[in-house]
């Protein structure tokens, strides 16, 4: 299965190129002629307020007024170029998929940019957000102490119940899973970017994945998230897809309280995926297949020195390996919405119906009651 809005390589061949690269003109003639259309609109906003007076103010006027309207062309417009694409016979457009905000106080429509959502002024981050992401900023922030950085959270960090704190069963009489903490020696010596962005995600109020593991319950791993979103649908409903959507769509929704996101990834060559928590997007690219190719975006993550708040940060699959400010040489890059459960359900959605006893689910012996 692919990713909806994708374009499938398997159907690639002389008449489908041929196909493919009228679509494409069409579309990108489309989109010049709203680009045009939106650098008139935006010229005459800018008149109104009185922007680029004195010397030298006409040539940057027009230069603001055209790169505004192709960008606001390139980021979804108005819808008018989608309209005129199609009725040139273009398919649709592979990279503006719609944010379908979830959970039961949330519209049922699918939500676009509008002009005034894009045009916006954006708050810098860090800034208190109301929301969806603003409750992942409060657990965040009761999350990392004063210094910034979780050090229990690093990779030859030691993790407790505390830090892991649900209590999801396995389903025996009175047990308590408590995602087999004791049962792996506290992970120390294990990545936790994954074990860090799921609890963000649980203590802010939304849906979890929980994954049947030799003993208990624990969180899914980057590389199996990314995975199961690679096929446009997560097992248990946990959350939505929304790869291919435009970064003014991602960020008006998360601006706006409207919307949570999380960035998963897989490794490449035996490497290890990542995986975080979105509190603003600043770029998106998608490759010709619809896949991410690099996304900019400030969040939280455990790396290897730490869980803590990072700005500008960059995935990418271009390169290889960890390099400043970001991940490169990732193999596939997914973004999902996060949803809230309905009344009266967990936040952890089980991939599994059922998991093997952890120790905490066993009476421990007198003799072995202090063990770690």
């Amino acid at each position: 299965m692919t990713i909806p809005g994708a374009i499938d390589p398997s159907v690639a061949g002389a008449a489908r190129s041929l196909e493919v690269d009228r679509s494409a003109g069409a579309r990108e003639a489309a989109q010049r002629f709203e680009g045009l259309f939106l650098e008139q609109l935006v010229s005459v906003m800018r008149q109104s307020a009185s922007m680029f007076e004195g010397t030298g103010g006409e040539m940057y006027a027009q230069m603001f007024d055209q790169n505004m309207g192709d960008a606001l062309a390139r980021s979804g417009g108005v819808g008018l170029a989608d309209v005129l694409a199609r009725a040139m016979g273009a398919d649709p457009a592979p990279t503006h998929l719609p944010i379908a905000p979830l959970g039961p106080s949330s519209f049922t429509h699918s939500v676009t940019p509008s002009l005034a959502s894009v045009l916006m002024e954006r708050p810098v981050s860090g800034t208190p957000l109301d929301g969806a992401t603003g409750s992942l900023q409060q657990a965040a922030d009761a999350m990392l102490p004063d210094s910034g950085v979780a050090l229990q959270w690093s990779r030859e960090g030691t993790l407790t119940t505390a830090d892991l704190g649900s209590t999801f069963t396995t389903g025996a009489p009175g047990s308590e899973a408590a995602f087999a903490v004791r049962d792996a020696r506290g992970f120390a010596g294990y990545y936790k970017c994954n074990l860090f962005a799921m609890e963000l995600a649980r203590r802010a109020g939304f849906e979890v994945p929980v994954a049947s593991r030799p003993r208990g319950y624990g969180y899914p791993g980057p590389d199996a998230v990314t995975a199961d979103a690679a096929d446009g649908e997560l097992r248990a409903g946990w959350g939505q897809v929304v790869t291919g959507a435009s970064s003014d769509q991602i960020d008006s929704a998360i601006v706006e309280g409207r919307g949570a996101f999380l960035l998963t990834s897989a490794g490449h060559d035996g490497h290890h995926g990542h995986m975080g928590i979105i509190e603003r997007v600043h770029s998106i690219d998608y490759d010709a297949d619809g896949r991410v190719a690099r996304i900019v975006f400030d969040g939280w993550e455990a790396r290897s020195s730490g869980a803590m708040h990072l700005t500008q940060r960059t995935w990418s699959t271009y390169g290889h390996g960890s390099v400043e400010g970001g991940r490169s040489g990732l193999d596939r890059i997914e973004i999902i919405q996060l949803r809230r459960p309905e009344a009266g359900q967990r936040e952890e959605q089980p991939l599994h119906g059922s998991a093997p006893a952890s120790v905490l689910d066993r009476p421990v012996p007198p003799s072995t009651a202090s063990d770690p």
